[in-house]
């Protein structure tokens, strides 16, 4: 027979043994509780661990960008490059429509078969001031030019020195600046019987002359002295060809520009 245990106020009391299971049964409870909770703890902390070890490896891990090139399946074109490409190399042919900038080619590794131009077909298209307007030409070549072509008029210049008279030391006529002139040439002319010494000297600032060329005139006759060089300036020494014979003589300067 099960014995009945009764309190103080007649209720039913549980026996001492099955205080003890269910305290012992509670432990184990408790106990694998605990236990899974350190499991998490422990879970959380590894995978903590593995999140903060990843942002390193990330950096570690070179970002790679890969383009491909391919021909369109039907035309075999390359239809548009939208940034810098590098193309190492090309296994099909490839047709470019447009090139909008400078393409720089550093190697060919075979012979490029490159057939004789023909006019009917090949051509360039020279452009001038205006992008949009191409530079014509007729059927024989020839450049055709519109509208009114304008040249600078020719201007003329002279100055004359006459009644010159030479002595045995060296004298000098005004200075003429030539920076403008297209030609320029002095013409003497001897009006005596003795002959004159004349020289073109030049001079780049009117202050420091060396002698261009030089000619001795005989009396009674006429010669021209142009440069040889250039400089801005130029002007005529003159004196007697012979010591104590005098010569007059008369010089023009004239020049062109334009």
């Amino acid at each position: 027979m099960t014995e009945k245990l009764k309190g103080s106020k007649g209720r039913p009391m549980r026996h001492p043994l099955h205080n003890e299971v269910t305290s012992h049964t509670k432990g184990r409870k408790q106990e694998t509780a605990s236990g899974k909770s350190r499991c998490r703890k422990e879970s959380n902390r590894e995978s903590n661990k593995e999140s903060n070890k990843e942002p390193n490896k990330r950096k570690k891990t070179p970002s790679i960008l890969a383009v491909f090139l391919a021909p369109s399946p039907h035309t075999g074109t390359l239809r548009s490059i939208s940034k810098p490409v590098t193309v190492k190399k090309i296994e099909q042919p490839i047709t470019v429509k447009k090139i909008e900038q400078q393409v720089k080619v550093k190697k060919i590794e075979q012979q490029v078969d490159i057939r004789p131009l023909n006019p009917s077909e090949d051509g360039i298209t020279i452009f001038g001031s205006n992008p949009e307007l191409p530079v014509m030409t007729d059927d024989e070549g020839r450049l055709i030019f519109s509208g009114e072509v304008k040249f600078p008029p020719v201007t003329f210049t002279q100055n004359v020195f006459t009644g010159l008279l030479s002595e045995d030391l060296p004298q000098l006529l005004p200075s003429q600046d030539v920076s403008i002139q297209t030609t320029f040439s002095y013409a003497i002319i001897n009006r005596s019987p003795n002959p004159v010494l004349v020289q073109l000297e030049i001079s780049p600032n009117d202050t420091d002359y060396t002698v261009d060329s030089e000619m001795t005139i005989d009396g009674q006759t006429m010669k021209i002295l142009t440069p040889l060089r250039f400089l801005k300036y130029s002007r005529i020494a003159y004196l007697s060809a012979e010591s104590g014979k005098h010569a007059s003589f008369d010089v023009y300067y004239q020049a062109q520009s334009g």
